[in-house]
């Protein structure tokens, strides 16, 4: 099973442009599932440079400790996909979704494939 192609930076800045939008914004229950599969999907690419850096540090440390931490949340996040138990869940995991995957992308976009134009 082949790994997916890394996204472009700028589809997930896209992506959270959206997030923010939404959240503004009454969207329904079904476009903010789709973001936050969206969201998710971003979380999944970014999250292994994440575990490659944590994997570097010195176990036991205090950076170990609050990266393994942050990792573990961004995973458990991603991870969820249970359907939404209304509009305010919605708004709160598509959220949340956005904060893991703007903190990964400023740690770790760097690993991103870069965008080719044609």
């Amino acid at each position: 099973m082949s790994a997916a192609p890394a996204p472009a930076t700028d589809a997930i800045q896209a992506a959270l442009v959206r997030a923010a939008d939404l959240g503004r914004a009454t969207g329904t229950i079904e476009q903010l599932q789709a973001l936050a599969d969206e969201l998710r999907d971003h979380v999944r690419v970014l999250l292994p440079a994440a575990q490659a850096h944590a994997d570097g540090l010195w176990k036991g440390s205090r950076d170990w400790y609050l990266l393994v931490s942050r990792i573990g949340t961004a995973r458990r996040a991603a991870e969820s996909d249970a359907a939404p138990t209304g509009l305010l869940d919605a708004h709160v995991r598509v959220r949340l979704l956005a904060t893991d995957c703007s903190w990964l992308l400023s740690e770790y976009g760097s690993v991103l494939a870069p965008r080719v134009e044609p």
